[in-house]
């Protein structure tokens, strides 16, 4: 559901995979991270030009693969069940928002629509502006959360706040 801006699929998966990174350095599959990681980066460079998309396969295979570095990461006690929550967040609470909005208009939950964050903030400004706002929604309290995992649950009221205050703001 955050397929609406070349390259915020891609630097989502990119923000989550290095907190994965960072918090499994000692791990088996450092190696399998690093080199999605690195096909994240050339896929985001083609993907923000308009040369290349996911598709459903690939973002599916993305997502899988991610989701398998989340739950081996958790397994072996590097990352936080609060630190995963918090890494997935906003994408979350956007599906949620907006899964919401379509069941109560009464409209078919698969039905694309224009009311995601990322095409609310597109309306005012540019998709590099909104790529920028995604990034400052879920960068710097993940890397707060990195060094201070003890605040980790603090830091999803804080982000639910933040979401919820950045779609006032564009929602008009």
């Amino acid at each position: 559901m955050i397929d609406g801006v070349n390259g915020l699929s891609a630097i989502i998966f990119i923000i989550i995979n290095l907190f994965i990174l960072f918090h499994s350095l000692e791990s088996d599959y450092l190696e399998f991270n690093k080199a999605l990681l690195i096909f994240l980066f050339i896929f985001f460079l083609f993907n923000i030009r308009s040369s290349l998309f996911f598709g459903e396969s690939g973002i599916y295979l993305v997502t899988f693969l991610t989701s398998l570095l989340l739950i081996f990461s958790y397994k072996k006690n590097f990352i936080s069940f609060e630190q995963i929550i918090l890494l997935l967040l906003i994408p979350g609470l956007d599906m949620i928002r907006v899964t919401l909005t379509r069941l109560k208009n009464k409209i078919k939950i698969s039905t694309p629509d224009k009311s995601h964050l990322h095409h609310l903030i597109i309306k005012k400004y540019n998709d590099v502006f909104t790529l920028f706002i995604f990034l400052i929604l879920i960068f710097p309290l993940n890397l707060i959360s990195y060094y201070f995992p003890d605040y980790s649950l603090y830091l999803i009221f804080i982000t639910v706040f933040t979401y919820i205050y950045t779609y006032i703001i564009f929602k008009n």
